[in-house]
């Protein structure tokens, strides 16, 4: 069985409301002072905006992972609208963090797919969040979604992209995703499905159910 996590769009326990703290500065450096002209050469206009813009990219995309220099590692919160957080958050730039007993999972059912650094998540006026975070960077990007097999009214296509039509429980249901595509991945995002974004198994659910982990709201599809 396949699931799929419905991204967190208003702030809260799974979405924070903030920036990165030092993460442009430190692009910005590395652009101006260390980049060769040749690697410059790979972005628009051959300017600093650009190249920030596309590193934020690749915190969802399928165009390898992150270098060291290019991870944020500090993200202050401007409000805290929430008690706790849960264990998958969404911060600026959609780029996901997960804590460490969803990381720890994430890593036993798909050792070595998924890029993860420490990243410090700090409340308003500065106070640290007790629990370690880190940003995750999915790994394993499919093309597993049948458009054929799928109910026709659940999914609509824009310029060779497909989404849910309506981001409710009868509309992903009628999703079908292909079994021999996905195979054993646990977590992964599609290359033409945008909507949902995130995808992940069976085994990946129980174990954080297991574990009573937090999650944004996901949906069951099917697969054949």
């Amino acid at each position: 069985m396949v699931w799929c996590l419905k991204e967190p769009s208003g702030f809260g326990q799974f979405f924070l409301e903030g920036d990165y703290v030092g993460w442009q500065e430190r692009l910005t450096q590395y652009y101006l002072e260390e980049m060769s002209d040749e690697e410059k050469a790979n972005y628009n206009k051959n300017d600093v905006p650009d190249y920030i813009f596309q590193v934020a990219c690749r915190f969802t995309m399928d165009r390898g992972p992150l270098k060291p220099h290019e991870c944020p590692t500090e993200f202050q919160v401007q409000f805290n609208r929430a008690k706790s957080f849960g264990s998958l958050v969404k911060l600026t730039s959609k780029l996901l963090t997960v804590d460490e007993a969803l990381k720890t999972i994430i890593e036993t059912l798909d050792p070595g797919v998924h890029q993860f650094w420490p990243i410090e998540i700090k409340l308003p006026r500065g106070k640290p969040f007790p629990r370690q975070f880190y940003g995750l960077r999915i790994g394993r990007f499919l093309d597993s979604f049948s458009p054929e097999a799928s109910s026709f009214s659940s999914f609509r296509e824009e310029f060779g992209m497909y989404y849910v039509d309506q981001p409710t429980k009868e509309f992903y249901a009628g999703l079908v995703m292909r079994s021999e595509i996905i195979g054993t991945s646990n977590l992964w995002r599609e290359k033409k499905l945008k909507q949902p974004e995130i995808c992940f198994s069976d085994r990946l659910k129980e174990a954080a159910d297991t574990a009573g982990l937090r999650l944004p709201k996901y949906y069951k599809m099917k697969e054949v």
